[in-house]
Formats: C-alpha cells, sequence, structure tokens
C-alpha cells in the first residue's frame, strides 16, 4: 500500500464519526477520527498509537466496509524552500485561491488562535512549536494574519495536502464573525 495515498471518509464514514451507528472497535474508530480530515496514510499511521500493521489493517478493512476511499497520491510537486516560498506559490493551485486563505476583520481573536494552534499541532506535530507560541502571542488580527501568512508557505511546502484542511480551518474563522 502506497503510503502517500490520501484517505478520505464516504457518506458512511462520516456517519460512523458522528453517531456510532456501526459501533466499530477502537482501531477502526480511531482511524476514522484521524481522517475528518483527508490524510495520507503516512500521516495516518504517524499519528496513530497502534502497530503499523494493525493501522494497515484497519484502512483495508475500513476501505473494504466502505467507510473510506483510498485515493492515488497526489503528483509530485517540486519543494520549495519555505524561506523563499511565498504564500502565492502555495496557493497556486487550480481547486484553491488565495482569498480561500483571507481572514476577515470581526473574527473572534481567540478563536482563530485556537482554530490556528489546533491545525498547526496536527500538521507539524512537536515542529509546531514556533507557530504556536507566536499564535499565542496575538493580539490584533493583523498580528493573526501576519503569522498566517508565514504559516502558508511553509504548509505549501511541506505539507501541501493540509493546504484544504487549513482553507477549511480559516472558513471556521470567519465564520466566527
Amino acid at each position: 500500500m502506497d503510503h502517500s495515498a490520501v484517505l478520505h471518509l464516504t457518506e458512511k464514514g462520516a456517519d460512523e464519526v458522528a453517531h456510532r451507528t456501526c459501533k466499530l472497535g477502537i482501531k477502526l474508530r480511531s482511524v476514522l477520527l484521524f481522517l475528518q480530515h483527508p490524510q495520507s496514510i503516512a500521516f495516518t499511521l504517524q499519528k496513530s498509537v497502534f502497530p503499523e500493521a494493525d493501522i494497515l489493517d484497519a484502512i483495508d478493512k475500513l476501505a473494504s466496509d466502505g467507510f473510506i476511499v483510498v485515493e492515488a497520491p497526489p503528483a509530485a510537486a517540486p519543494r520549495h524552500n519555505a524561506s523563499i516560498a511565498s504564500p502565492q506559490s502555495a496557493i497556486a493551485t487550480p481547486e484553491t485561491k488565495a482569498a480561500d486563505f483571507a481572514i476577515g476583520d470581526d473574527i473572534l481573536l481567540s478563536e482563530a488562535r485556537f482554530l490556528l494552534i489546533d491545525f498547526c499541532v496536527d500538521c507539524f506535530g512537536m515542529a509546531a512549536e514556533k507557530f504556536t507560541d507566536d499564535l499565542r502571542a496575538c493580539k490584533s488580527v493583523s498580528a493573526l494574519r501576519a503569522v498566517l501568512k508565514e504559516l502558508l508557505p511553509l504548509v505549501g511546502a511541506q505539507k501541501p495536502e493540509q493546504l484544504p484542511a487549513l482553507r477549511d480551518t480559516i472558513r471556521a474563522i470567519n465564520d466566527t464573525a
């Protein structure tokens, strides 16, 4: 199984996450919970506390039972140096637009900080400490935008599969206005 393949919840999987209709066991359910946002197999294996073989078996079972879909890995994109990548180069894909990554003026700052810190930890794990510290220190929307301006090219360069999750996080932030 290609570890760069992307896993997505089906409607049945989303229903199981929300309502526990099928009462899946802890290993199967833990995989489903990781996939509330599409993730690569490698990310799922990295985040899980269960042995790799158990998680790969769980992925196979969930796919065969119709809870998830395994999508072929995205075509290899050239890596950019995160220090020179611009926000525009990080989001210059057909399915994303710069407006998707813009934070509104009237958002709830505390909620925005919380959501972005949560995203950073999910995306980068312990390597997110610089961003989490910077986000905690934000006292204004403009300061939050400055941190996002640094974060966006890093996500685009190092974790491009996480751009949809970042876009969803920003939408949730803008919905707090």
